[in-house]
């Protein structure tokens, strides 16, 4: 009788050994060669070939090439930058379940970068990768959260969304907390946050202490909600890269914003950018 239940035991514990390796060779089969060549291809900076094999596989309907394909076309890479393409690509991956897919395309329509601009779409989109657990998506989400973009203002669960960001490591999420706890004021209790002016004044502190990634914290802070000035300092520090947080793209980008807010000195920075050009990267 014991051999008899030794031998069941030992047969049910085969049939799911059998089922796993089952299991990943159907994985194995599911992703080409071609994709793996072609991230061998982008890491050595070959974006020509890259593209090529990443579109042949992602006209197969894999997801994970269609939203690599989809950055490439978004950077430029390999091909002219296209952002409508980018955006059909990372929908195509999102509509798919790829979270990494769901939270570019929830960017995308965040700023109106190959989509018309839709908070709504994107905070939807920013969820659905937030819960898959992608720190990004739920930190983004949690600030939507709390400005009231896209979602109705709930102090709550942006705390929430933040909070799990920070879990995993993500800096501007576990700044942000920090931020909440020197102040002393609970985001749980519906607590206004600091004025935009000692954020700034933290961000000079700080820079003058040369610590520049702080300093760009504060600063990211402030102009995240409306402040030209601290958009303008963004722009200065950025371009010039402080601290090795050096971004020309994003430099000009908080430039615009700050001019569009009325910012004389922004806007005459601006002008002078158009005459001499700076090269971007």
């Amino acid at each position: 009788m014991k051999k008899v239940i030794v031998n069941f035991c030992l047969t049910v514990l085969m049939s799911f050994f059998l089922i796993e390796v089952k299991a990943e060779n159907r994985l194995l089969k599911l992703t080409p060669s071609d994709y793996f060549r072609g991230l061998e291809a982008y890491k050595d900076r070959n974006f020509k070939d890259a593209f090529n094999l990443f579109k042949k596989v992602a006209d197969q309907g894999y997801a994970d090439a269609e939203y690599k394909l989809g950055l490439m076309y978004f950077h430029g890479q390999g091909i002219l930058k296209d952002d409508k393409k980018a955006s059909e690509l990372f929908k195509k991956a999102a509509d798919q379940g790829l979270a990494d897919a769901q939270y570019s395309l929830g960017v995308m329509y965040f700023k109106g970068q190959g989509v018309p601009k839709d908070y709504k779409k994107a905070s939807e989109l920013y969820k659905k990768a937030a819960d898959q657990g992608l720190a990004d998506a739920q930190y983004y989400l949690g600030v939507m959260y709390i400005k009231g973009d896209g979602v109705p203002k709930d102090n709550k669960k942006a705390l929430f969304w933040i909070t799990k960001a920070a879990d995993q490591g993500l800096m501007s999420a576990q700044f942000d907390l920090e931020v909440i706890n020197t102040y002393g004021k609970s985001v749980n209790q519906n607590h206004e946050v600091p004025k935009n002016q000692e954020w700034i004044n933290e961000g000079y502190k700080d820079f003058k202490k040369n610590k520049y990634w702080r300093s760009l914290q504060w600063f990211l802070l402030a102009a995240n909600h409306g402040s030209s000035e601290a958009q303008f300092q963004l722009c200065k520090n950025l371009e010039v890269g402080y601290g090795g947080y050096q971004d020309k793209n994003m430099a000009r980008e908080w430039c615009v914003k700050a001019a569009e807010n009325g910012l004389l000195e922004a806007q005459t920075y601006l002008g002078l950018w158009y005459i001499y050009p700076i090269k971007t990267i």
